[in-house]
């Protein structure tokens, strides 16, 4: 039986899926943030939400995260456009 301060130790992989889970819901209220032209967001744009996306991304066996992915990159992309005059 391990003891208690080795159990300590190991990461758990319920940990790592809750902190996984939780930076991408934070990428995700970002890029809604962001979209509302936010005022509180500072300096944090299109390119951070990528990389906290990124490196949340894990296992992906429906491509929900990949497509999460690409819909940031296509906000970023619109977002660098000028807007159509009637």
């Amino acid at each position: 039986m391990p003891s208690l301060q080795a159990a300590a130790v190991r990461p758990k992989r319920a940990d790592q899926h809750t902190r996984s889970t939780a930076y991408r819901s934070t990428a995700a209220s970002r890029t809604r943030r962001i979209q509302r032209g936010g005022k509180h967001t500072g300096q944090f744009g299109y390119d951070d939400v990528l990389r906290i996306a990124q490196a949340a991304r894990g296992d992906d066996p429906y491509g929900y995260r990949s497509e999460f992915l690409q819909l940031v990159r296509a906000a970023k992309t619109a977002s660098a456009m000028q807007p159509l005059r009637p």
